[in-house]
């Protein structure tokens, strides 16, 4: 492994046990939904609302993280994944999960 892709992979780490670390403040805040009163509502429902996207959206992050660390592992890394194209350095930097080149991540569906 090159030291660049020492660094990223370094990155990476970090990057997943900050998320990891997210990830279980918001798991104690979107476990526990507000009682809701008959009338009015629970002035603490839209803050329990917020913390289940936001613990989606870390999980999510989640998972692309270990699978770039899983493609580094293998040598895959910064490879896009449709055409075998090296993916470049500034867009690594930028999205260091993705595995598409720009080319075919314009091509891809959303």
């Amino acid at each position: 492994m090159a030291i660049v892709e020492e660094d990223i992979v370094a990155r990476l780490r970090c990057e997943l046990e900050r998320a990891r670390e997210e990830l279980a403040e918001y798991t104690e805040e979107a476990t526990h939904p507000p009682e809701v009163e008959l009338g009015g509502g629970s002035a603490g429902y839209s803050t329990w609302q917020t913390a289940v996207v936001v613990k989606r959206h870390i999980e999510h992050r989640i998972e692309e993280l270990e699978e770039a660390m899983r493609r580094a592992e293998e040598g895959l890394y910064g490879v896009c994944e449709v055409c075998g194209q090296r993916i470049p350095a500034e867009r690594m930097e930028a999205l260091p999960f993705t595995t598409l080149c720009v080319k075919c991540a314009s091509r891809a569906p959303n």
